[in-house]
């Protein structure tokens, strides 16, 4: 409504045209990549991606939350290969600056000097180079906010007028003073259906494609149910489905799909009973005694 108010005489677009724009224009920068075999250019990703390269360029800080698997590191990843000035294999990338990322491992150990370091280091190398972004990467930031000495506090003036971009990553979200410094962007967990599509863009066999549906079914029940709150998660499920992509023969047989599970749902033996029950259900599959 604000855009149609102020937009030119006629110019005027639906509610969901405005989405269809952004979700196109994420996955055109997202296509330019070379993301690699098994890699599912999903919701999430080229969210993040489009995300994070926005707040790079304008030198905007962001904090970017999301659980384990969510592909936080993996859009900071793609983009520091792909962004390498002149040389980079993409004729469209070439006109941007590389991007070289320093990346700052947060720890409950973590200090306010080791962080002001990498800030310090990544300054001197931006003042004496050429077409290149310098980006400051605090990798698991959350976990700093455990350590006794308060380190994230000294991101209060480093954030205020940024000289650097600045990409933080975390499991939570941090206390307000942290966020209200940045652009904040949340990562909410995956319905079934994004569930399915991930796991689509990870398999490239029809034989596999016919039981996604029950699969990603099956893990969001084990997720919603597992006693332990975020003992699975996305990796798990994720690492499923490759397993059974490299293995699979012509069909999905309960021994395979057994030692998949078992594989990747095995870390809490007391409720591998209950992870093999809901998996072989949904698929339709004979769980046989012996196998318990």
């Amino acid at each position: 409504e604000v855009f149609n108010r102020n937009s030119a005489k006629g110019l005027h677009f639906r509610p969901d045209e405005i989405q269809q724009i952004i979700n196109r224009e994420q996955l055109f920068w997202v296509s330019q990549m070379n993301p690699g075999e098994g890699i599912a250019l999903n919701e999430a990703l080229c969210e993040n991606i489009f995300m994070i390269l926005v707040c790079m360029l304008n030198v905007i800080p962001i904090i970017i939350v999301g659980k384990p698997g969510s592909s936080k590191s993996l859009a900071i990843e793609l983009i520091a290969s792909n962004f390498n000035g002149k040389s980079s294999c993409c004729r469209f990338f070439q006109e941007f600056p590389a991007i070289e990322v320093f990346s700052y491992q947060c720890s409950p150990l973590s200090t306010s000097q080791g962080i002001e370091q990498t800030f310090d280091q990544a300054l001197r190398y931006q003042e004496n180079t050429s077409n290149t972004l310098v980006v400051v990467l605090l990798d698991e930031v959350g976990l700093a906010e455990q350590s006794p000495h308060l380190p994230l506090k000294v991101l209060h003036k480093l954030l205020e007028n940024p000289k650097l971009a600045v990409v933080g990553i975390s499991n939570w979200a941090l206390d307000l003073a942290k966020m209200n410094r940045a652009i904040h962007l949340t990562r909410p967990e995956p319905g079934i259906e994004d569930l399915k599509r991930t796991a689509m863009g990870i398999v490239s066999s029809h034989h596999l494609e016919a039981s996604l549906q029950s699969l990603a079914e099956a893990y969001y029940t084990v997720y919603q149910q597992q006693r332990k709150k975020d003992f699975y998660g996305l990796r798990d499920f994720y690492h499923l489905i490759k397993y059974l992509h490299r293995n699979l023969d012509q069909t999905l047989t309960p021994e395979l799909l057994y030692t998949a599970i078992s594989r990747n749902f095995g870390g809490h033996p007391k409720q591998l009973d209950f992870i093999l029950t809901e998996f072989f259900t949904r698929i339709g599959l004979t769980l046989r005694v012996e196998q318990l």
